[in-house]
Order: structure tokens, then C-alpha cells, then sequence
């Protein structure tokens, strides 16, 4: 990876198939089209902190929403909410790639913006929701799965799917 050459690659893999909206929804009772998305992190401190609060966020449902495709101008799509990923190894900033420099603090700050934050250090007096507890490698993979549209307009997998790393779900039902 560009910028990264000595260190693995963390593989963030999303998969939605197509559905029917849900209630919560824009459109509800309306198709939308799936969609599947790769994002890339450097296997270092800052890309598994990162990574962890990208699953959290995902966990929480805010990593995409049923919308208009910026890319295609198609309506009732799975598409990005906000949340910028690195979906090249390569290219820079203006293709969405590495190296880029200040990625991190970015990434961090939209998060933070959602309330996804870093959780405190172990015995900081704070409550953590242990929902980043998971381990991490080279080809770390948190997968999105299967599953229709989800509540606040978002999409999001079926109670079943869970974010997947290194083969081993981190919640939900039907482990792996």
C-alpha cells in the first residue's frame, strides 16, 4: 500500500444485496439495489484504531443509507453516509487511495462527529460498550452481510450478519 509498503493490509469488505425498504426507510415497500464495497487500512496502531471504530460505526448503522448514488445519479441505492473510507491502495486523496496524510485525523473526526469516538484507556472511570473488543491482522476483514434496508433510513445487515475479523464474528447470532 502506498505510503505503507512495510506494513500489512487491513481488508474491510461490505456486502449488501438488493432489497425492499423497510418502514424507516425513504421509499418504503420500494426496491433498492445492493451494492459491495472494499476499504483498505494500513495493519498499524492508528489503521486498527481506526478499524474499530469503522466497525462500530457499522454496528451502529451509520455507515450507509438508502439514497442517490452521487457516483451514477440512481436512486434507491445502498450508498455511503459520510463516513470516508480509503477504497484504493494507491492514488492519493483524489483517488480515494494512500498515501494521505492526514487521513486519520479526518476519518476520526467524522467519526467523532456520529459519536464514535476512541473508548477511554482501562481504568479512565469511563463506560465503555466493549463493542470494539476484537483482533486484528494483515487480512482482517469485517465483512457486512445479507440484510435489507435498517431503521434511520439506513442500510444494514440482517440481525444475523455481524462485521467479521479474521474469520470470528464480534456479535450477532450464527457465529463463524
Amino acid at each position: 500500500m502506498a505510503g505503507h509498503e512495510r506494513e500489512g493490509t487491513i481488508i474491510i469488505k461490505y456486502v449488501f444485496p438488493s432489497g425492499i425498504q423497510n418502514d424507516d426507510d425513504p421509499n418504503p415497500g420500494v426496491p433498492y439495489e445492493g451494492t459491495s464495497r472494499t476499504g483498505f487500512l494500513p495493519d498499524t496502531d492508528a489503521g486498527n484504531e481506526v478499524m474499530e471504530l469503522l466497525v462500530r460505526a457499522f454496528k451502529n448503522r451509520q455507515t450507509f443509507v438508502v439514497g442517490t448514488s452521487v457516483t451514477t445519479g440512481r436512486s434507491n441505492c445502498v450508498v455511503w453516509n459520510g463516513i470516508h473510507h480509503k477504497t484504493n491502495v494507491r492514488g492519493g486523496p483524489t483517488r480515494f487511495g494512500y498515501p494521505d496524510e492526514t487521513y486519520f485525523e479526518r476519518v476520526k473526526a467524522e467519526l467523532a462527529m456520529i459519536g464514535i469516538t476512541p473508548p477511554e484507556p482501562a481504568g479512565s472511570g469511563s463506560d465503555s460498550d466493549g463493542d470494539a473488543s476484537m483482533s486484528s491482522g494483515s487480512t482482517g476483514a469485517p465483512m457486512a452481510g445479507a440484510g435489507g434496508a435498517g431503521s434511520g433510513a439506513t442500510a444494514a445487515p440482517s440481525a444475523a450478519a455481524a462485521p467479521v475479523v479474521n474469520g470470528k464474528r464480534t456479535t450477532g447470532t450464527g457465529g463463524q
